[in-house]
């Protein structure tokens, strides 16, 4: 799985529980936590998954906002599927 879908798991890991995914917000400490990498490659991994519709980025006074959209959870809840499967 290639790094930028890594932290999109990481994301759909932390809203896959609520009742709305999609609503969900995750702060970038959140993710930071999680994932053993520099934040400027998160940084990087975030925009590319923008740009393919899977996350949304929301800037906010001191931070940014990030949520997953629909087509976010999809990809994510089918990699979970088989990695359960494997």
């Amino acid at each position: 799985m290639e790094n930028k879908y890594r932290t999109l798991q990481t994301i759909y890991d932390l809203v896959k529980s609520d009742p709305n995914p999609v609503k969900s917000i995750v702060e970038p400490s959140q993710i930071i936590l999680r994932q053993h990498i520099p934040w400027d490659e998160i940084v990087m991994h975030l925009d590319e998954l923008q740009s393919e519709g899977l996350v949304i980025i929301k800037p906010m006074l001191s931070t940014s906002a990030i949520s997953i959209t629909d087509k976010g959870v999809q990809r994510s809840s089918l990699n979970a599927d088989a990695a359960s499967v494997a």
